[in-house]
């Protein structure tokens, strides 16, 4: 990552930075604690499988299976959060006031 200067960004200043944003968002931020329970620091799977699943992520494909993999559903299609941008995750970009008000 590089700040405005063009120089490179110690990983302090990147969270750092990533705060600041958070904050100027309206966002909470994870604690170390938090953040390790997300990014699932520490936790180990039995096999790729189960760590795919685990992580919410589709299954590799087999030997000779063609296309994507999706997951299994229920048949229910959800509706994607939208912001100030035609983008579903531009939402994340937006303050939260703004979005409430639209």
């Amino acid at each position: 990552m590089w700040g405005p200067d063009k120089k490179r960004r110690t990983t302090v200043q990147q969270i750092e930075g990533a705060v600041r944003i958070c904050r100027e968002f309206g966002r909470k931020v994870a604690t170390a604690e938090e953040a390790r329970q997300i990014m699932k620091v520490g936790v180990w799977y039995d096999s790729i499988e189960e760590t795919l699943h685990n992580l919410g992520l589709p299954p590799n494909r087999r030997d000779g299976q063609p296309g994507f993999l999706v997951f299994e559903t229920e048949g229910k299609k959800t509706i994607a959060k939208t912001g100030g941008d035609s983008h579903p995750m531009a939402y994340c970009m937006v303050p939260p006031a703004q979005v409430a008000a639209e």
